[in-house]
This record gives structure tokens, sequence and C-alpha cells, in this order.
């Protein structure tokens, strides 16, 4: 999903906040940028490599075109991209995307509980502000999680089933956002 043109202008203040924050001795801003920037969605494709490797999660192939080979016959190129996951039933993917979304909400609290610690002692108004900032972003995330796991330990969601070659049935789950309907993996993998 392209990010619309606001989303890259919230990314760009939103480093601006964490490089005040460091700068002022708040390291809850670099911390946030590393769990939820780097490690949690790093941890989340390599279990989905597991399951798909297990035969559990099936993720797409994505065509790329066709290229010319040794022979001058054609040949078609794919390749598999993280994209929102396929699962064999409705269940596994509830139980993935639920326990996905626990650790992802249990990281934001963390890091919103290390925010505050950490900003006790500040007195600058602008390390003030930017503690604010910090502080709004990760409660609208938390917020984001929680409607999130909400929707999907009570099945308000949206999955939507496809039919492999091999003609195997598969699960793909969607969430609503603000009246539009996002991948689940999109919504679990954002910044916000």
């Amino acid at each position: 999903m392209a990010a619309r043109w606001w989303q890259t202008g919230l990314v760009v203040l939103g480093g601006l906040v964490c490089l005040n924050l460091l700068q002022n001795g708040v390291s809850a801003g670099l911390f946030f940028l590393l769990a939820m920037g780097l490690i949690f969605p790093l941890a989340v494709s390599i279990r989905l490599h597991q399951l798909t490797e297990s035969g559990l999660v099936l993720i797409p192939l994505e065509y790329l075109g066709s290229q010319s080979a040794q022979d001058g016959s054609r040949q078609a190129r794919f390749r598999r991209s993280l994209t929102n996951p396929c699962f064999f039933s409705p269940d596994r993917a509830r139980q993935f995307f639920a326990s996905a979304l626990s650790v992802r909400l249990a990281l934001q609290v963390g890091l919103m509980a290390m925010l505050l610690v950490q900003s006790r002692m500040l007195t600058p108004s602008l390390a003030l502000l930017s503690v604010g900032l910090g502080a709004g972003w990760l409660l609208y995330g938390m917020m984001r999680s929680c409607v999130s796991l909400h929707a999907v330990l009570n099945r308000s969601w949206s999955v939507e089933q496809l039919v492999s070659d091999s003609q195997s049935e598969w699960y793909r789950a969607y969430l609503w956002w603000q009246n539009a309907r996002m991948p689940a993996l999109d919504t679990l993998l954002g910044l916000s």
C-alpha cells in the first residue's frame, strides 16, 4: 500500500522528535525506532518464514514479468516478498495476528513507560514538547493496536479465501481502519 503524502511528513516529524528527545537525554524515541521499526518487523518476518517453510503459511508469488532464456524462449519471473500472508485456516490467522498484536501492544506500553520515566527530570520547554509529541504518537499507536486486537479477537475483521494453483484453500486477513480495508500485516508492522 502506497503511503499517503502526509504519512511521509509524519515519519520525518517523528524522526525529528526522536532526535530532540535523544539530545535531551531521553532514549525512548531511539528505542521506539529500533524496536518498532527494525526488531519487531524482523521477528515477524522470521516467524512468517518459519511458518512458510513448514507449510502452514503461503506467501503469494509476485509476478515480475517475463525474461528471455538462453535458448530464446520466454520465461515468467516470480519472487516472494513479504506481503499479507495466507494461512491454512481463519483460526490460524486469528491466532497469529492476536499473538503478534499482543506483543506489539506490550512493546508500546513498555516504550511509553520508558518515555515517562526518562522525561520526569526534563525542564526545557522544547524537550517537554517533544515528549508530548512522542507520547501522543505512542498513545495513537497503542489505541490502534488495541482496536486491531479487539477486531481480531472478536472476529470483526475481513478474511478473504484464496485458492492456490494446487487447488488448496488459504485465508488472508484484513482489518478495517478509518473506513479503509487494510492488509493485517500492514497494520501489524506500521510505525503508528
